[in-house]
């Protein structure tokens, strides 16, 4: 099979500007705490230059090689034309392959007219039972792999790899993926889930005063739900049936990529570690149409001296359990409109 390369140039994507709250202290008045209320400018996100064909995959796109009892991982033949091969940056974390990984495969499919049931992405062989689980969900064959592979199918390139953030939330409403999304849904018995939901995080990343946020939520309707609980369709459906999500940053809140349009999802408050900052989801929401507001979590001290050594990567601290102040989850409510706050909420 010859072999012919396109490259597309891809536009930085112009996210939005957003608000960010953070927890009372005397960093405004020494006197009286207050929360402070950040306004995060409007940013490009993503961009740069994507390269794909398709042709010969010998040894593409393949991991740094690893030992199988003592030797190099053997060659893995590949059948018919429609491979990828996925090894790459990070896919066995559970919101790279959704909003990553899956994005670009259903694009490449959208773009040579394969059906993704047609096709087989090659992934490492220690893939775990959570992407296998989605992989299936989508109705999508997986084989796993080490070493080099050697057979037809299609390649692909970004520089940078985050460049593909700029066009993943229209890459995942091609038809392929909308059919296998649809498909998907209609394969699974459907829960009754509800209308208000705090997602919440068991484990690293996860809130020591829950109870505390938990007590003010319940009030304005809204209930706690740990993303494992669900299946993967369920996962899925949340972001659609929900009206309101509260949730903790992490990885379960891959799905609000895939938001229809004309979902029930009107507002979200992305609660973030200071160990942990990133704007992966504000860019997300505002590219799906969902207003968004940050919360940031109490400060540690151990944090203060890392967070202004700022020749070097602020990482250490990324899985911490962490404190949130209701009063700034009370204030990011406040901001999204047709979200109601009791007068007994607070107290």
């Amino acid at each position: 099979m010859g072999y012919t390369e396109t490259t597309v140039r891809i536009a930085p994507y112009p996210a939005a500007s957003a608000a960010l709250i953070t927890a009372p202290s005397f960093l405004i008045d020494r006197i009286e705490p207050d929360v402070e209320q950040i306004q995060l400018p409007a940013r490009p996100a993503g961009g740069g230059v994507f390269r794909y064909g398709r042709g010969r995959l010998t040894g593409a796109g393949t991991p740094p090689r690893r030992r199988v009892f003592g030797r190099r991982a053997p060659v893995t033949e590949l059948s018919g034309t429609a491979n990828f091969d996925f090894r790459r940056n990070e896919p066995t974390n559970w919101a790279h392959f959704l909003t990553n990984h899956l994005p670009v495969f259903f694009h490449l499919c959208d773009t040579f007219k394969i059906d993704p049931q047609d096709a087989t992405i090659v992934m490492p062989a220690d893939t775990p039972a959570y992407i296998r689980r989605a992989a299936a969900f989508f109705g999508l064959t997986l084989l796993y792999a080490d070493g080099p592979v050697d057979g037809d199918g299609i390649s692909f390139d970004l520089e940078p790899w985050t460049a593909l953030r700029a066009e993943r939330a229209n890459w995942v409403r091609t038809p392929p993926a909308r059919a296998a999304l649809a498909r998907g849904l209609l394969s699974e018995i459907e829960a009754e889930l509800p209308r208000r939901v705090f997602l919440s995080r068991r484990k690293t990343r996860a809130l020591k005063n829950e109870a505390e946020v938990q007590e003010f939520l319940a009030p304005l309707g809204f209930e706690t739900v740990y993303p494992e609980d669900l299946s993967v369709g369920d996962q899925f459906r949340l972001f659609n049936t929900a009206e309101r999500i509260v949730a903790i940053h992490g990885a379960g809140r891959a799905p609000l990529l895939y938001r229809r349009q004309n979902s029930a999802l009107r507002s979200r408050v992305e609660i973030l570690p200071c160990g942990h900052m990133t704007d992966y989801y504000r860019v997300m929401a505002d590219q799906v149409g969902v207003p968004w507001v940050g919360v940031r979590g109490r400060i540690k001290a151990a944090y203060v001296a890392p967070a202004y050594a700022l020749k070097k990567r602020f990482r250490r601290y990324s899985l911490d359990n962490f404190e949130v102040d209701v009063a700034s989850i009370e204030r990011a409510v406040s901001l999204l409109p047709a979200v109601a706050i009791p007068a007994t909420a607070a107290g």
